[in-house]
């Protein structure tokens, strides 16, 4: 069963002092599960990534790594549909007073039905309000 990853997980697979047992666990799901983002995540990701050797975290030679592991990994990237940004997504960031960016992986994972695996408080509390298992 599917499930969709938010990019705080992902990033603590790049980053060492990120590294925490939740993040291997989910790593470890991909055995048997494919994960689903949504499309704003691959920007979240090179983003962060850039910003983390701008400032020391990790080397350059380092995001060549992260996007080998990342892109070996089965994740989905959702379609981009523009009405849902300003509609479902619209609609859940003002209720649960996230981000658009964290709305997009809440919507994500109303419409699949699925899980979300996130470290972030803030979205996995929204997440459960809403009924969504997290994992």
């Amino acid at each position: 069963m599917a499930f969709v990853l938010d990019a705080s997980v992902a990033l603590a697979w790049c980053f060492p002092d990120e590294a925490n047992d939740y993040a291997d666990t989910v790593l470890r799901r991909f055995v048997e599960d494919d994960a689903v983002v949504p499309a704003i995540w691959p920007l979240e990701i090179l983003t962060a990534l850039f910003v983390g050797a701008r400032r020391g975290r990790i080397r350059e030679h380092e995001i060549e790594r992260a996007g080998r592991l990342l892109g070996n990994l089965a994740i989905d990237v959702d379609e981009p549909i523009l009405f849902r940004t300003f509609d479902t997504i619209r609609e859940v960031a003002q209720t649960t007073q996230l981000t658009a960016y964290d709305a997009a992986y809440v919507e994500l994972a109303l419409r699949l039905r699925c899980a979300l695996a996130t470290t972030d408080a803030k979205l996995s509390a929204s997440a459960r309000a809403l009924g969504i298992d997290v994992l």
